[in-house]
């Protein structure tokens, strides 16, 4: 009796073990899906992800065979290099749709014959398929890979209104401050350092301190110099400095004085990036020059705080 139990359970172990394995079997056999490009070009990636290069472009209608999904990508088989090597790809699941899903059969199920339709033959559309690169190369190239270069706008060329305040006190009693209208250029040089190129103008009448009389005073600074300009997206920086040539000509009835003279310029300022191009600059300028009308010498400079708008090209 003993040996009929075990052989009864040793049957029952065999029968089972041959059941899972079946199971096991039929399980592993991934199923085979023919996919369809439904875009116009459809990009390949080494990678399932779309940050991985392009590796090939298939185009509207291409049959691509994959037996993996990884996420919302397919992994496909792509055709072999000229030296043989067979490439794997990625393609995302929103350009193709599956038009057909074959499973494996087992060799001792054949189905019946009545089942069995001749298919027409699907003609294929053959992949565009750029130069190949290995897969041993492929992810060096990629970290290689740099962003498209974005063509730097180098030139800006702006007008504006500040108001003058003159440091001399002679000059203050008799002038005061006033508008002053100018123009500008700004060329980048070399990365963050820019040269400017401008004019300003300045026109007020005042009264002589002891005549009173009416006297008209003309100033016209032409200068230029080099910037050094901080970028942080919209908003901009500026500091710099440079020479500017003063024509400065005071008119009244003892008489009529017109000067020449050489002198310094500093500036700060900040720039704001606008669409289309357009910029708008605010500033704060300091100006010297000595001038001497008469016997007596005259600081002609002062400070210069206004706003400039401009366009970028």
């Amino acid at each position: 009796m003993k040996i009929y139990y075990k052989l009864k359970r040793l049957i029952i172990f065999y029968a089972i073990l041959i059941t899972s394995v079946a199971f096991l079997a039929d399980i592993g056999e991934a199923a085979k899906l023919k996919l369809r490009v439904k875009v116009a070009t459809a990009n390949i990636r080494l990678k399932p992800t779309m940050k991985a290069i392009v590796i090939l472009h298939a185009p509207l209608g291409a049959i691509l065979d994959s037996e993996e999904k990884t996420g919302n990508w397919y992994k496909v088989n792509l055709p072999p290099d000229e030296s043989g090597v067979v490439v794997s790809g990625y393609i995302h699941q929103n350009v193709v749709e599956v038009i057909e899903e074959i499973k494996k059969v087992p060799k001792e199920e054949k189905p019946p014959e009545k089942e069995i339709k001749e298919k027409p033959e699907k003609k294929e559309i053959r992949v565009q398929q750029p130069p190949q690169v290995p897969i041993e190369k492929a992810d060096k190239i990629q970290k290689k890979a740099k962003p498209p270069s974005v063509k730097k706008k180098i030139y800006q060329v702006k007008v504006g209104i500040n108001y003058f305040i003159p440091s001399e006190k002679v000059f203050k009693d008799i002038y005061g401050g006033g508008m002053m209208y100018m123009g500008e250029i700004n060329i980048a040089i070399w990365k963050s350092l820019e040269l400017w190129i401008g004019g300003s103008y300045f026109l007020k009448k005042g009264k002589l301190t002891f005549t009173e009389e009416e006297t008209k005073l003309e100033i016209i600074p032409i200068g230029g110099g080099l910037r050094f300009r901080l970028s942080t997206g919209r908003l901009d920086f500026y500091v710099g400095g440079g020479l500017s040539y003063f024509l400065s000509e005071e008119k009244n009835p003892i008489g009529d004085v017109s000067k020449r003279e050489l002198g310094y310029d500093g500036r700060i300022g900040s720039i704001v990036e606008l669409p289309k191009g357009l910029i708008i600059d605010i500033f704060i300028n300091y100006s010297y020059s000595i001038t001497k009308p008469a016997d007596f010498k005259v600081n002609i400079g002062g400070f210069r705080t206004g706003i400039g708008i401009g366009y970028k090209f």
